[in-house]
C-alpha cells in the first residue's frame, strides 16, 4: 500500500512539474522553484524547530500544573494545528494580493474563518484531552493478544 501512494504522489508531483514548466514562462518556473526551496529551508531550520520548542514548552507548563499527559498532548496538537493554519493563512489575513479593481480576490471576511478554526482546534483539543482518547490506557486492551507484551518461555518448555 505504501509503495502503491509514493507512486500515485510521484506521479502527481511529476505532472504538477511537466505542467509549470510547460505552461508557465522561465521567470515563473524560476520563482516557483526559489518559493519551494525557501520553503523548504525555512521550515526545516525556522519552523520545525520552533514548534518542537513551544510544543515541549507548553507540555512542560501544563504537566507542572498537574494537570496530566492527555491534557499537556491534547494542547500541543491543537497549537500545531492552530499554528500551521494561521501560517497558510498569513496571505489572506493580510490582504497580500487584494485589489480594490478586482473585488473577487479576496472576496471573503478571512478573519471570521480563522477565528472560527481557532475555536474549533481549542474545543476538538479540550474534547479530546477530557474524553481520554489521548489516554495511554485505551479500554479493552489487556496483557493478552496483538501487542501485549511477550513473556519469556523457560529453555526447554
Amino acid at each position: 500500500m505504501r509503495g502503491l501512494l509514493v507512486g500515485i504522489g510521484v506521479a502527481v508531483a511529476g505532472y504538477g512539474g511537466w505542467l509549470l514548466v510547460s505552461t508557465q514562462d522561465a521567470a515563473a518556473v524560476r520563482a516557483t522553484v526559489l518559493w519551494a526551496v525557501v520553503a523548504v529551508i525555512v521550515h526545516d531550520l525556522v519552523l520545525a524547530p520552533l514548534v518542537i520548542g513551544l510544543g515541549w514548552v507548553v507540555r512542560e507548563l501544563v504537566r507542572r500544573t498537574g494537570v496530566g499527559g492527555r491534557v499537556a498532548a491534547a494542547l500541543v496538537a491543537a497549537l500545531v494545528v492552530l499554528g500551521s493554519v494561521t501560517l497558510v493563512a498569513v496571505p489572506v489575513l493580510g490582504g497580500f494580493g487584494a485589489d480594490p479593481r478586482d473585488p473577487t480576490l479576496l472576496p471573503r471576511d478571512y478573519g471570521a474563518g480563522w477565528w472560527l478554526v481557532a475555536g474549533f482546534s481549542v474545543l476538538a483539543g479540550t474534547a479530546l484531552a477530557f474524553t481520554g482518547l489521548l489516554s495511554e490506557e485505551r479500554p479493552g486492551r489487556s496483557d493478552r493478544g496483538p501487542g501485549a507484551p511477550r513473556r519469556r518461555r523457560p529453555h526447554g518448555s
